[in-house]
C-alpha cells in the first residue's frame, strides 16, 4: 500500500520515490532523494540558532506538503520530526507513506486502526479510548493530520519535541488522557 500512495504522489515537498530494490537483504527498499540534511528533528538539533525566517520556511514547506497530500485524498497518518526530511538545499520534505491511507481505505468499515508510532506528534483522539473501556474506531484523517503539523510547528518554533520533558511514552498517553497538552 505504501508503494502504491507513495509512487503517485509527485510534489516538491514530498520526497520523491525512485524505484524499489531488493539489493540491501531479505526485505525491498525504497529508493529516493537522499536527503543530506537528515530529518527535521536532526536539522534543528545541529542548528539551535536557526533564525525565525528559516524556520518558518521549514514550516511552509511542511505546510505545502499537508496541502498537496490532502488535495490528493491521502492522509499521511504519522506526520513527525523524523518523518520529515531535510534536503541538501534546505527544502523539508515528508516522507514515510507507510500509515498512509486514502479517503476511499479510511470509509472502508472493515479497516482496523493502524497505532501510530510518533506518539508525540500525535493527536490525542488516535490515543484514548471510548468512556466505556471500548477502544476508539478514529482513524487518522486530515484533521489528525493538521494536530501533528501543530506537534511539528511547536517542535520547529521551541526547538525541542512535544512533551520533551518526557522520557516514557506511556507518561505521555496519560497526560494526554487527562487532557493536558505539551510545556513549551
Amino acid at each position: 500500500r505504501e508503494l502504491n500512495i507513495w509512487a503517485r504522489l509527485k510534489h516538491h515537498n514530498i520526497l520523491p520515490l525512485y524505484g524499489v530494490t531488493d539489493g540491501f537483504g531479505p526485505f525491498p527498499a525504497f529508493v529516493s532523494l537522499w536527503a543530506e540534511n537528515g530529518t527535521l528533528t536532526e536539522y534543528l538539533e545541529h542548528r539551535e540558532q536557526l533564525d525565525l525566517e528559516r524556520r518558518l520556511a521549514l514550516l511552509a514547506d511542511v505546510s505545502a506538503g499537508i496541502c498537496y497530500l490532502h488535495s490528493q485524498k491521502v492522509v499521511h497518518g504519522d506526520l513527525s520530526g523524523s518523518n520529515v526530511l531535510i534536503s541538501g538545499d534546505g527544502r523539508a520534505c515528508l516522507s514515510d507513506f507507510g500509515l498512509s491511507t486514502t479517503s476511499q481505505e479510511v470509509s472502508d468499515a472493515s479497516q482496523t486502526p493502524s497505532f501510530p508510532v510518533n506518539i508525540r506528534w500525535v493527536a490525542p483522539e488516535l490515543l484514548l479510548e471510548q468512556e466505556e473501556g471500548t477502544p476508539t474506531s478514529c482513524f487518522p484523517s486530515q484533521e489528525t493530520d493538521i494536530y501533528s503539523f501543530g506537534s511539528i510547528m511547536f517542535q520547529v518554533l521551541t526547538g525541542k519535541l512535544p512533551f520533551h520533558g518526557i522520557r516514557r511514552v506511556a507518561q505521555i498517553v496519560l497526560l494526554v488522557s487527562r487532557g493536558q497538552r505539551p510545556q513549551r
